[in-house]
């Protein structure tokens, strides 16, 4: 009897210890799962941010689009300042073109401060002509893309011809980046 008694406590003890084993296999199994679960939650909230993300991107993409299309119109409201570089020339073609001379010089330049962000150049000019091409010249000033202020304009009629003579100056303003 004794050595049933043995045999049986041995295999009590066998499966006792495989009773522990499997527990402790199953407590690390279930720290571990725990660990992977914490990470796919990590990940999941990641994927959101993520797409979330992608979301913004792709409106911020659309509005690029947009807003590109209007990008010409606006630079031809307000050029930038290199562009300024063939305003005399500009000036003189549209004379040209109305029928009249005209005497171009620059003037100062005032450079924007701080926040500001328009400049702009000064100018004087000197035309002679008829004073129905005197006036389409304006006009056709007014519609060219050069955001404009003419300050002073003085015109005077001189006898022979019908001729006049408009004397003008003002500034031309342009966009800094």
């Amino acid at each position: 009897m004794q050595e049933f008694k043995k045999h049986v406590l041995v295999e009590l003890a066998i499966i006792g210890g495989i009773v522990v084993v499997f527990g402790g296999f199953s407590y690390l199994f279930r720290l571990n799962i725990e660990k992977k679960a914490d990470v796919v939650t990590m990940l999941q909230t990641k994927k959101t941010l993520l797409s979330g993300s992608i979301q913004n991107l792709s409106q911020l993409v659309n509005d690029w689009n947009t807003a590109r299309r209007y990008t010409r119109a606006v630079e031809k409201l307000v050029p930038q300042k290199d562009q300024l570089v063939a305003l005399s020339k500009d000036f003189i073609e549209i004379a040209r073109a109305n029928g009249i001379a005209l005497n171009f010089s620059f003037g100062t330049e005032q450079n924007p401060e701080g926040n500001q962000q328009l400049g702009s150049i000064g100018f004087s000019a000197t035309a002679a002509g008829s004073l129905a091409n005197i006036l389409s010249f304006f006009e056709a000033l007014e519609s060219k893309y050069y955001a404009m202020q003419i300050s002073a304009i003085e015109v005077t009629a001189n006898q022979e011809g019908g001729r006049h003579t408009a004397i003008f100056g003002g500034k031309v303003f342009f966009v800094t980046q």
